[in-house]
């Protein structure tokens, strides 16, 4: 008889990004399970109203997406419920069966880790992501990720394993980082990229980010006062100029846009490593001000840098802004943050080694310190929503409320113009580096 184990609740939520967010508001789930072959999970929950226990198990449909193939309710004791559970199990397990189609589906199974182009196309971080041990926490979590996220536009496969690839893995953890926030995600739409609900709010998201320059060698700062000197114009310049086209998509005349918030979700990949310190630069760009020797905020009209003369400064103020809400940014949507979420959830080599340095502020005292961290299996270091900035528009036409997001940093502009902050997580790692090392080959 095929026997059952269990879960830790990373690893079991890691297998489940596609399961209704109001499943959270009605029970509380207690213990986590799995078959041998992990084609069926199971969680014991405690019912919010009626106070009685229940189990739930679901097994992969044809698509890979985990669904409910069995429950019951109303146990007295959690006992009861798991040792009706473990029966159910053994007895779906010992069918043979691997997947448990429910009828309803036509979609294909979205295997994005699996080439779709010859080799010499693939992109190289891909390569990376698709074959390397010290990542393959990364490719659990990844693959996990891409059944439950859903192809809207037919493009997805074939731009992340080539040209697109940044692009498509910032999408990846929006989609990851919503859905952790309680978020229902709609897949109606391809256009924007993402239309996200929870309870009576609705926003609309459309993901950019900033590209290299081609046949250009962008700067690489060595020291703090080289990274403080380009965030003065260079970087302003480099985040206005994806955010000022995607203002000309005019997004907000889209019937299901109207009425609701329009956000626009934005990530630093224009130059190797350039997202570990180009992200304060965008508060700036998009508010139009700069922090004097004094510490305070003032106006900011034009930017210069090189060729570049002139360039309008504060995003929110240029003709058509007030139709954007916000702006969204983080500088974590890489394959390190990827990987330290795939190890927490257990998957890949157990092996692999991730630690972590960096700089928190402490939104208390309102001081950066030194951070420093071990990635291990089944604790929760960091979640998806850690590094999220959320800049808000203060010319909006239809605000976004500040609770929207609330494990970010919000930022807003006082009456006075200056900046202020808020979050419910009172520390906030601002830039970090991560070491990955594999075991050998021999080992």
């Amino acid at each position: 008889m095929s026997k059952s184990f269990p879960l830790s609740q990373p690893r079991f939520e890691a297998l489940l990004y596609r399961r209704s967010p109001f499943t959270w508001f009605l029970f509380r789930e207690l213990e986590w399970w799995a078959n041998e072959g992990e084609n069926l999970i199971a969680t014991i929950t405690l019912d919010a109203i009626d106070d009685d226990y229940a189990y739930v198990v679901l097994g992969r449909d044809e698509t890979g997406v985990f669904r409910g193939v069995a429950n019951m309710v109303s146990f007295e004791t959690q006992d009861a419920a798991r040792e009706a559970m473990l029966a159910k199990m053994a007895e779906l397990s010992a069918s043979g069966d691997q997947e448990f189609p429910q009828g309803d589906n036509n979609k294909k199974k979205h295997e994005i880790l699996v080439p779709s182009v010859p080799e010499e196309k693939l992109n190289p971080n891909f390569q990376i992501l698709a074959t390397s041990v010290a990542y393959s926490p990364a490719q659990g979590i990844v693959k996990e990720l891409s059944f439950a996220f859903t192809d809207l536009d037919g493009n997805y496969r074939k731009d992340f394993q080539t040209t697109g690839f940044d692009g498509r893995l910032w999408e990846l953890y929006l989609y990851a980082a919503f859905y952790e926030q309680r978020f229902h995600i709609d897949d109606q739409h391809s256009v924007p990229d993402f239309i996200i609900e929870r309870g009576e709010l609705k926003i609309a998201i459309e993901a950019v980010t900033v590209n290299p320059t081609p046949d250009s060698t962008p700067p690489t700062p060595k020291t703090p006062a080289e990274e403080l000197e380009l965030c003065q114009d260079y970087m302003p310049i480099k985040w206005g100029s994806p955010l000022f086209s995607k203002l000309q998509k005019r997004y907000w005349e889209k019937e299901q846009v109207k009425g609701i918030p329009l956000v626009f979700a934005i990530h630093d990949f224009h130059g190797p490593g350039s997202m570990v310190w180009s992200l304060p630069a965008l508060s700036d760009c998009v508010f139009g001000i700069r922090c004097g020797e004094d510490g305070k905020d003032y106006p900011v009209d034009f930017y210069n840098y090189g060729e570049k003369k002139n360039i309008p400064a504060g995003f929110f103020r240029q003709p058509d802004a007030e139709n954007i809400s916000a702006v969204i940014a983080s500088n974590e949507a890489t394959l390190t943050k990827f990987n330290r979420m795939g190890k927490i959830a257990g998957f890949g080599n157990p092996d692999v080694f991730i630690a972590r340095a960096g700089a928190a502020l402490d939104l208390e005292t309102n001081e950066c310190g030194e951070y420093r961290s071990l990635t291990e299996i089944g604790k929760v270091t960091e979640i998806w929503s850690a590094g999220l900035w959320v800049f808000h528009n203060p010319n909006a036409k239809i605000p976004l409320p500040l609770e929207a997001f609330p494990n970010a940093i919000n930022v807003f502009l006082d009456e006075s113009g200056q900046r202020n902050y808020r979050s419910t997580q009172r520390f906030h790692v601002l830039r970090s580096v991560s070491q990955v090392i594999a075991p050998s080959a021999s080992e």
